[in-house]
């Protein structure tokens, strides 16, 4: 047996890794989680199979003045594709430190990748409501001058959420209205 010293297996790895990635590469990945510290945004990025769920996971760093740089760059779109959920397609620095350990670095992001993914989920799902005849279903309702059931999709947290319900309950008429309400999480700490 002729074991190593653990930092020259350390250093052995950021070689390769420095040998297999000496410049930026693109990756497509989901973004797990997101936060925002200092201006600085943490990522964990996620690729998940169809079947058995998450097949790789890493921690990424877009840098605040990596990230304003981008906003100058691509516009305000670029704001609607980091957020979690979303599947990216992001252009990554991959550095090894010995003591740091493993380093993804965000460099920049393709919002019409994004973009393209969330229209391509859009006309499939239309499409499904075309081939079982539901697309048109809506119009072909008559509503009542009052809509007395409604259904709200919101944090029951959420501060909007508090003032609409004093809206219904409060309004001019007297109506009672009949309501569900579907608790799901929506921008913000809420």
């Amino acid at each position: 047996m002729n074991p190593i010293t653990l930092h020259d297996l350390l250093l052995r790895t950021r070689r390769s890794i420095a040998l297999n990635f000496p410049q930026a590469i693109w990756v497509k990945a989901e973004i797990n989680q997101i936060t925002e510290r200092r201006g600085h945004h943490y990522l964990e990025l996620l690729e998940n199979s169809e079947n058995s769920g998450p097949i790789a996971k890493c921690s990424a760093v877009v840098w605040s003045r990596q990230y304003q740089q981008v906003l100058r760059k691509r516009g305000e779109t670029a704001l609607e594709v980091l957020s979690a959920g979303q599947e990216v397609c992001l252009q990554v620095d991959v550095d090894f430190h010995e003591v740091y350990g493993f380093k993804v670095s965000i460099l920049d992001w393709d919002p019409a990748f994004t973009i393209g993914q969330l229209e391509l989920q859009r006309q499939a799902i239309i499409n499904s409501l075309k081939h079982r005849n539901l697309l048109g279903r809506n119009r072909a309702l008559t509503l009542p001058h009052v809509v007395q059931r409604l259904a709200v999709l919101t944090s029951s947290r959420a501060a909007g959420y508090a003032d609409f319900l004093a809206q219904l309950k409060g309004n001019l008429y007297g109506y009672h209205f009949e309501l569900t309400h579907f608790d799901i999480s929506v921008q913000g700490n809420t």
